[in-house]
């Protein structure tokens, strides 16, 4: 019995909210659903009694509800009853009361399963009702007593769906069991968040023991109150309820002591990392009317494995031509400056060029015809500054005299040019010079990595402050020579810096000369806006684009003056996409989801004049966002931009919503099932696969097992059929574990002529781990997949170990189990279509069709192949493992 104040942990559960930050979905809420039922022996009679003792079966998804209603109906055809084997095969469990009536905890999306005694069992869908009457019919019968023996329902650990960056964790009743509950007391459940790095290197210790992880987190509490321990709060209250903190976390209904009781809990954690587990725990505390708990559990709510069921999906976004026109930068008169450096030879001691020095001649008629671009009616150049500079040899009296009258001779030299004319007239024609120190040699020492030769010079320096005598005792230097040769020269230029104007906007052609033969214009250095618009609708290359529209970006402000350019952000945004960056943040500026439709903002000031201040939500500019944080994994955060801004009466992107719906964990929806799985063969394959409905997966097997559609050797259809067929064939409740021969070859079997999944004794194949042996042997990278793959229990992952190190252990093997691979593979090549997931393309397809679009490109997996390469990004995220190219941000996972 712990010490420990009811009402500091309390206050301590309210601290750790202002660090959490917890987001359920609102098609995920559950509502207090009330259900009745009656009995009729005519449904078209009014006389209808309330049916007592009915068990009733509550589901979230309508693949749990058709799979419990198939199994019922089957056994109802052999003349026997349908008992559910575990509690997995419904989320809901309620029995009638005398009034024919129960409450149930349910989206109004769900579905429930009526199983009277002696009737056939109903199935009903919510559809957004929260009274159900269901009446059932029902023949005469005497009366029977049944008395069901139930053990104790025990907690096990969930296993989290991962929707790209999100990891949503069920929701599912967390059982509370009839020794624990009081009508007197207060049950809270408080979740703990602990990371679990995901090493690069794979262990193959099977006996491994995995730690705990660090605690990075906690999560909002649960807290469920007894009847009693609510009225008594409520006068502690001061008959306010919203004065208990714990108020709004509380579950809708009361506890009764010692009666079998449940909560319902669901939440999510975004963003997460891909190269870590959460494994998420929870301390329970149990308190009655005064504040001390009389007692604190730990129990686990998930271990961290983790389902992707789209992991595999096939899809293509929207990529829609923006509207140019909208963003064009038409040409003006623009001044800018430019400048050139020339390295001239003077004659020694006078201040006139080298006659014999032919690079001299060079570098001024190269100067004249740069500064000729600038010449005519058109453009001229407005000013000029020669600024000239002397090294300190030879005393600084002198070098200066000598530096003022060569940048005077230079400026007369100049003058002459047709191009300086205008300057020339208005006597904006200037010199200035300097004349540089022994400190100024010693830096460009230290920056030619010469760091001991400069110190040298730094301790001559040091010694005296005469420039005679630093002379000459640097000239005793070793290292004068260098300083001589190399140094020296350096500080002997002349810098020419004009500023020019141009009336006459440059045609295209002129343009794209310029991009071709200037390094400075090529790199985006020389551009003004309008040049920059006619260079993006240029230039093809992904690679040159983006040079050229970052600079742009950066340079170029839209019509309000403080958001970058939107044709820049959008041309840079489509040269991210192409080489597999995602920046979610880039796009943000220019959507506003306040109002869903497209406009010009306009502002007006104090005197009523009206100002554009830029567009919002093109939708070309829009879907380029949705496309950006769906290659970041933020599939939640891209269904909402497109549900809020785009327009459902387009059928390009109703198609475009429902997919992201799909990787969104909506993959249960009949409307998401239906578009998705007609959209290709292999993303039907997918669909079904996602089910949990041991039907779907039956016939996803025998969809994968068509060589003529899907490549045996295919590492994503090896994965998905050693999924399948763990699902359908392997035991998963052992006391032995799983055997070597689960993942050999079973050359044994022989498919009866019914059912090629059984033998004529009726005994299925033992090798349902093979294709993960196959897989694995394809690419190894798929072995870290799997090991955190929650499809797969504790016992599968240690014997998958403990045969892998054998199998390593003996080459031979490993190449006869691929020669036979790719033996079964080879007779369809010829044959065989475009097929979804290739392992030598990395998992692209050419026959899936382009969301919304109705043309056929090149698609891209939800994780790209189980062989694919990664996809990088840049703003928050973080790198994820190899088989899992998707990039996911790695920010604390509750942060929102």
């Amino acid at each position: 019995m712990y010490k420990t104040n009811f009402y500091m942990i309390t206050r301590y559960l309210l601290f750790l909210l202002f660090i959490v930050a917890v987001h359920i979905p609102a098609e995920a809420q559950v509502k207090n659903i009330n259900i009745t039922v009656r009995r009729a022996e005519d449904l078209n009679s009014k006389d209808a009694a309330p049916w007592p003792g009915v068990i009733v079966y509550g589901f979230f998804n309508a693949s749990k509800a058709n799979a419990f209603m198939k199994k019922c109906q089957e056994e109802e055809a052999k003349g026997m009853t349908y008992a559910p084997q575990s509690e997995s095969e419904y989320d809901a469990l309620a029995e009638t009361d005398q009034d024919g009536y129960c409450l149930m905890q349910l989206p109004l999306t769900g579905y429930i399963v009526v199983k009277p005694s002696g009737s056939d069992p109903v199935k009903r869908e919510l559809r957004g009702m929260m009274d159900i009457k269901v009446t059932c019919l029902a023949a005469k019968q005497i009366g029977t007593v049944t008395k069901t023996a139930k053990r104790k329902r025990k907690n096990e650990p969930q296993i989290p769906n991962m929707c790209g960056n999100r990891m949503v964790v069920g929701p599912f009743y967390y059982y509370l069991s009839a020794d624990d509950t009081d009508d007197k007391s207060r049950i809270i459940v408080s979740p703990v968040v602990k990371a679990i790095p995901i090493s690069e290197e794979v262990n193959l210790d099977e006996n491994e023991e995995e730690g705990n992880g660090e605690v990075v987190g906690h999560l909002v509490p649960f807290v469920k109150d007894g009847e009693q321990f609510q009225k008594g709060n409520l006068r502690r209250m001061g008959f306010d309820e919203t004065r208990d903190p714990l108020f709004k976390y509380r579950e809708g209904t009361f506890m009764h002591s010692h009666v079998e009781d449940s909560m319902l809990i669901h939440f999510v954690l975004e963003p997460v990392d891909r190269n870590t587990r959460y494994r998420v725990d929870a301390l329970q505390a149990y308190g009655m009317n005064s504040n001390i708990p009389y007692r604190q559990d730990s129990v686990c709510l998930s271990e961290g494995y983790v389902k992707d069921p789209m992991r595999f999906l096939d899809y293509s976004l929207i990529e829609l031509p923006i509207n140019r026109e909208r963003y064009a930068r038409r040409g003006r008169a623009e001044f800018s400056k430019d400048h050139e450096k020339l390295d001239l030879k003077f004659v020694v001691g006078e201040a006139r060029l080298d006659p014999t020095d032919t690079l001299n001649f060079k570098q001024m008629n190269q100067l004249k015809d740069n500064m000729s671009r600038y010449m005519g009616a058109d453009a001229g150049i407005t000013s000029a500054v020669i600024h000239g500079s002397a090294s300190p040899e030879g005393g600084n009296a002198i070098n200066a005299r000598l530096c003022r009258e060569r940048a005077e001779y230079l400026r007369d030299e100049l003058s002459r040019f047709p191009a300086l004319q205008d300057a020339r007239r208005t006597g904006e024609i200037k010199t200035t010079h300097k004349v540089a120190t022994w400190t100024d040699v010693a830096n460009l020492l230290e920056a030619d990595s010469l760091k001991e030769e400069a110190a040298s010079v730094r301790a001559v320096l040091s010694t005296t402050k005469d420039m005679g005598r630093q002379e000459a005792a640097i000239r005793k230097l070793p290292c004068w020579s260098i300083i001589e040769q190399q140094i020296l020269p350096q500080l002997r230029i002349v810098d020419i810096e004009y500023q020019y104007y141009t009336n006459r906007v440059k045609t295209r052609e002129e343009i794209w000369e310029l991009y071709q033969t200037d390094p400075g214009y090529r790199a985006g250095q020389k551009q003004v806006p309008y040049e920059f618009y006619e260079l993006l609708g240029m230039i093809k290359d992904p690679k040159e684009k983006e040079t050229i529209a970052r600079a742009a970006y950066t340079s170029v402000k839209d019509e309000d003056g403080l958001r970058q350019w939107p044709l820049a952000a959008y041309e840079l945004a489509r040269c991210y996409a192409q080489r597999g960056v995602a920046d979610t943040n880039l796009l943000k500026p220019y959507i506003d989801v306040q109002l869903n439709l497209e406009y010009h903002k306009q502002k007006m000031d104090d005197f009523g004049n009206a100002s554009w201040q830029g567009w919002y939500n093109d939708e070309a500019i829009v879907t380029s966002h949705i496309k950006m944080l769906a290659n970041a994994g933020a599939f939640a955060s891209a269904y909402r931009v497109a549900e809020m801004l785009l327009p459902d009466g387009k059928p390009e992107y109703r198609r475009l919503k429902i997919f992201l719906r799909s990787l969104n964990c909506e993959w249960n929806d009949p409307e998401v099932m239906d578009t998705v799985s007609n959209s290709s063969y292999w993303n039907k394959i997918v669909v079904l696969a996602a089910q949990e409905d041991p039907g779907c997966w039956g016939t996803a097997l025998y969809m994968l097992e068509d060589a003529t559609q899907v490549s045996p050797a295919d590492p994503r259809a090896l994965y998905l059929k050693a999924q399948l067929r763990f699902n359908l064939d392997a035991p998963k409740r052992t006391t032995t574990g799983y055997m070597d021969d689960n993942f050999m070859f079973d050359e044994f079997f022989e498919p009866s002529a019914d059912d090629p999944t059984v033998n004529s004794f009726g005994d299925k194949r033992i090798d349902w781990g093979l294709p993960m042996v196959q897989c694995c042997l394809k690419d190894e990278r798929n072995l870290k997949y799997m090991l955190n793959d929650g499809t797969f229990n504790k016992e599968y992952r240690k014997a998958f170990k403990k045969y892998w190190k054998k199998l390593k252990a003996d080459p031979e093997q490993c190449r006869k189990i691929l020669t036979d691979l790719e033996k079964s593979a080879a007779p369809q090549q010829a044959a065989q279509p475009a097929i979804p997931g290739d392992a030598e393309n990395g998992g692209a397809t050419t026959g899936e069709q382009d969301i919304g679009t109705g043309d056929a490109p090149t698609t891209t997996s939800s994780a790209e192949a189980a062989s694919g390469t990664e996809i990088q990004t840049n703003s928050a995220d973080t790198a994820s493992p190899p088989a899992i190219p998707v990039q996911q941000p790695a920010a604390t996972p509750m942060e929102e």
